[in-house]
């Protein structure tokens, strides 16, 4: 049975953009924590368990490939599905679903396509 209400740790130095997606995100049920930089979000990870992290690329304190990185090398077992957005990267979307992300967004974000992803994963029992 899939979890009703999957954990999702919103990471993103924009204030405003992360809290805007965590509010929506809260609206349809799901529990959202937000890290405001890949330190931050390395931190809370081993706090709050995500099932799901959705993570900027670029920014100041740590960046969303840091995030990848730890999360992909660490031992939680499933690891969280993860999600990155970007406005611009010197990476293409392919490297970047082949370094281990399971998902690319381009900002601006359409919350509707988060949605559909949350609401996607939330109906899976099983990923692979």
């Amino acid at each position: 049975m899939a979890n009703p209400s999957p954990k999702i740790l919103v990471v993103d130095d924009d204030s405003n953009l992360a809290e805007v997606l965590s509010k929506l995100l809260q609206r349809k049920g799901f529990t959202v924590r937000i890290a405001y930089g890949g330190f931050e979000a390395i931190k809370a990870t081993k706090e709050f368990l995500p099932d799901i992290i959705l993570s900027d690329i670029k920014m100041a304190e740590g960046s969303g490939l840091d995030l990848l990185d730890f999360i992909k090398s660490s031992s939680s077992n499933p690891p969280p599905f993860i999600a990155l957005m970007t406005g611009f990267t010197e990476t293409s979307e392919k490297e970047l679903l082949e370094r281990g992300a399971e998902k690319v967004f381009y900002k601006p974000v359409r919350i509707n396509e988060v949605e559909s992803m949350v609401l996607q994963l939330t109906n899976t029992s099983e990923r692979t």
